[in-house]
């Protein structure tokens, strides 16, 4: 009887060693080793904002990370890595939807910044913001458009657009699409006319607002104090022609077509009211 019992307790001895053995080999999600799934997140993750469901590496970050990396979404930085793991590398996943959230840049598939500039702007001397100078706004003649300029475009682009979008109100004071990819700046002055002739872009078309008269050129700020908030942006198009309706608006432009349309896109903010404040 105890050589029975001795050996039932040695039997339960080897038992318990083989368990505490193979303890650190139990399946994810069984023990404690389970439960750190950061630690497997996929290197291909660029941009860290999923930290992985489990050690497989099939984490939601990584397939985040496969989207951003790709020159078809040249994410902007304001949402960068918030393709949510969808992969799909579309227009989606790499431009900014909301222009109060685009802070002016977007990661270029090089590595660098897509960045817009003007260089022909007032200088708030109490306010760290740009303003529209006199003859830029709707008011103070001439209401001619100002010199822009932008670099740092994703690969794939074949043609850009430049529109004009008031903040505070949500109008659309112009927008030129059409622009020829080897194309990285206008002049100021642009002419009027739905296809302006040189010194614009080349086989370029413009439509200004339909509040303003002279609906097919550039239209500056119209508003009356305070300050509106303004944006210009250039948005990055993968095709050399937008094919905009005769009857779309400049809203219907901005908000549907170009943000659909576009892989990338770059801001500039600028404040500004009729009469060319800027306090």
């Amino acid at each position: 009887m105890r050589r029975h019992m001795a050996v039932a307790g040695a039997s339960l001895a080897f038992l318990s060693l083989a368990m505490c053995g193979n303890s650190g080999n139990m399946p994810d999600g069984g023990g404690p080793s389970g439960d750190a799934g950061g630690s497997g997140s996929s290197s291909s993750s660029s941009s860290g904002s999923g930290s992985g469901s489990g050690s497989s590496g099939s984490s939601t970050g990584s397939s985040s990370g496969s989207s951003s990396g790709s020159s078809s979404s040249g994410s902007s930085s304001s949402s960068s890595g918030s393709s949510s793991g969808s992969g799909d590398g579309g227009a989606e996943a790499g431009q900014c939807l909301l222009p109060e959230g685009c802070d002016g840049g977007a990661d270029a598939s090089d590595g660098g910044a897509f960045t817009l500039t003007g260089s022909d702007f007032a200088k708030s001397p109490t306010m760290n913001r740009l303003c529209f100078k006199a003859g830029q706004t709707s008011m103070t003649p001439p209401n001619g458009s100002p010199p822009l300029a932008w670099t740092g475009a994703p690969a794939g682009t074949m043609s850009f657009a430049v529109s004009l979008f008031d903040t505070n109100n949500g109008l659309t004071h112009w927008v030129i699409w059409d622009i020829p990819a080897t194309v990285t700046s206008l002049p100021a002055m642009l002419p009027n006319g739905a296809m302006p002739p040189a010194p614009a872009p080349a086989g370029s078309m413009q439509r200004g607002a339909s509040f303003d008269q002279n609906n097919n050129g550039y239209t500056g700020p119209g508003a009356a104090p305070p300050l509106h908030r303004y944006q210009f942006q250039v948005w990055a198009i993968p095709t050399a022609t937008l094919n905009v309706g005769m009857g779309e608006s400049t809203n219907t432009i901005h908000d549907m077509t170009l943000r659909m349309r576009s892989t990338a896109n770059a801001v500039l903010e600028v404040w500004g009211d009729q009469s060319a404040d800027c306090p």
